[in-house]
């Protein structure tokens, strides 16, 4: 990355760095009891590396300016699942993963003027932003308990340390507002269950999903934000789509409600829930050509996924799909 912004009022900002990453991996796959039992265990080995960075800011004080510090990065992270066949109707699965997740090169360099008006902020880039190493388990089944209905429920819990999370620094400029940065909180616990259900009937195909998840931060050294929901993290989420293929054409639909969020990290912010829906046409001309249309947010629900995204409004997407 090297970027340079010139506010044309003798003040600029100049941003560079560089962020190399690789990660070799191995998978190994076993059937057993005559292939009712399924095992997979991998393993793999990340390695990231921060270098070459400078930050100068002179648009607001404040501002660091100079060579930033280089960092690697190394983990090795494990994978394992099981999945056991009871009957034809009945499956079951469980697993356990690590994980490791750097951060973006954006957080680490770049210094973001946003928002407006009274909503004004900055984001200070955080060059010692470190990785998060995250533990997953999950256990699940996989349902047919009638012809053409399938049921997947399922349980997960996540365990992070080092979590990677974008934080009100308490600084305030007179004129860019509240300072933020992401950072590593010290550890976060996420935990949820899914229930997706799907009825298919000819050419008819009807969905549905509810998930809950619930979060929370366990420890944040130096931060007053222990005990907190993390932001942006509904709890609930509803969900409902159908599909028909009539003639050539498929249509669909879909319609998805959030929950209430945290809008910022003292829990003090909320935005309310949301309900989108979407719908559109697919139409194969032949084998090589395929025409598509598709409405986002069809009645036009303002809703914010972030604290920097607001939603786009309704939105028409035309597509033209041509196979040579």
């Amino acid at each position: 990355m090297d970027g340079y912004d010139d506010y044309r009022n003798g003040k600029y900002a100049k941003d560079i760095g560089e962020l190399d990453s690789w990660a070799p991996f191995l998978q190994l796959e076993k059937k057993l009891l005559s292939d009712r039992l399924n095992i997979v265990g991998g393993l793999r080995y990340d390695t990231v590396m921060f270098h070459d960075g400078f930050a100068e800011n002179t648009n607001a004080p404040g501002f660091f300016t100079g060579d930033l510090d280089e960092h690697t990065w190394n983990s090795c992270t494990p994978k394992i699942s099981a999945g056991y066949k009871y009957t034809d109707a009945v499956r079951q699965y469980v697993s356990y993963a690590g994980g490791f997740r750097a951060g973006e090169l954006e957080s680490m360099v770049l210094t973001l003027i946003k928002g407006s008006g009274a909503n004004k902020w900055y984001q200070k880039p955080n060059p010692d932003l470190g990785p998060e190493i995250a533990e997953t388990v999950e256990t699940g089944f996989r349902l047919n308990p009638v012809p053409g209905l399938y049921l997947d429920p399922g349980l997960y819990f996540t365990s992070a340390e080092d979590f990677i999370y974008q934080v009100e620094t308490g600084v305030i400029d007179a004129t860019w507002g509240k300072e933020k940065m992401y950072t590593n909180v010290g550890k976060v616990e996420i935990y949820g269950l899914e229930l997706p259900v799907k009825y298919i009937s000819g050419n008819l195909t009807l969905s549905g999903a509810y998930a809950q998840s619930h979060s929370k931060i366990i420890s944040a050294p130096g931060l007053t934000i222990k005990g907190d929901q993390l932001t942006y993290a509904p709890r609930h989420i509803y969900s409902a789509g159908l599909s028909w293929k009539c003639g050539g054409a498929d249509l669909f639909a879909g319609w998805t409600h959030k929950g209430r969020q945290f809008a910022n990290d003292a829990n003090t912010d909320i935005s309310s829930g949301y309900s989108v829906t979407n719908a559109g046409v697919a139409h194969e001309l032949d084998d090589n050509v395929s025409l598509s249309l598709k409405f986002g947010n069809i009645f036009n629900e303002p809703y914010q996924q972030a604290d920097d995204e607001l939603a786009p409004g309704r939105t028409v997407a035309a597509a033209v799909k041509v196979i040579f």
